[in-house]
């Protein structure tokens, strides 16, 4: 599927800029942008907001269409690369840089909502647009050897689809 969104060119409405010392400019290729070794995850949060209108009963049962409004926040902190000029390995330095992801759908969702004596089981799929907005540390080598660090924001919007399946428990 993600081939198919690629094909269809959806990712032209992303946009990665790359701060190195206080210049900007597009560069997507960094050392850290995949690297999680010296990356750890910080606390972060989600909350999902979904209206129903339900078409087989009047109670919160059978099936249903729905928006919802969807946000996600993803923390991470990642260990700063010693500037200037290193020869060989990378030598990070005991100070951290701050990262988050954020990602916020608006979708429009169908699904089924089956209630039993203490479990309900729901399924339900859908359609959204999806923004995905984040800040992550970046470092490279400059053309002199020297390692510079900087920052990438990253602003990406597409389609996305919703698929999710939920069991819970009534007391």
């Amino acid at each position: 599927m993600r081939e198919w969104a690629n094909n269809l060119e959806f990712n032209k409405n992303e946009n990665n800029i790359t701060v190195w010392n206080g210049t900007t400019k597009k560069y997507e290729n960094y050392n850290s942008q995949n690297e999680f070794t010296n990356r750890k995850s910080a606390l972060g949060y989600s909350f999902s907001i979904q209206p129903r209108i339900y078409f087989e009963s009047e109670g919160l049962g059978g099936s249903f269409i729905g928006i919802s409004v969807d946000k996600a926040r993803y923390n991470f902190s990642s260990k700063r690369i010693k500037t200037g000029n290193n020869s060989g390995d990378e030598i990070f330095t005991d100070e951290y840089f701050s990262e988050f992801e954020s990602i916020s759908d608006l979708a429009a969702n169908f699904g089924t909502q089956t209630l039993y004596d203490r479990i309900s089981i729901e399924y339900a799929g859908g359609i959204a647009i999806r923004k995905i907005t984040g800040r992550r540390y970046a470092y490279t080598n400059d053309n002199g050897g020297n390692y510079i660090e900087g920052y990438s924001d990253i602003k990406r919007t597409s389609p996305a689809f919703t698929f999710s399946l939920k069991v819970g428990y009534h007391f």
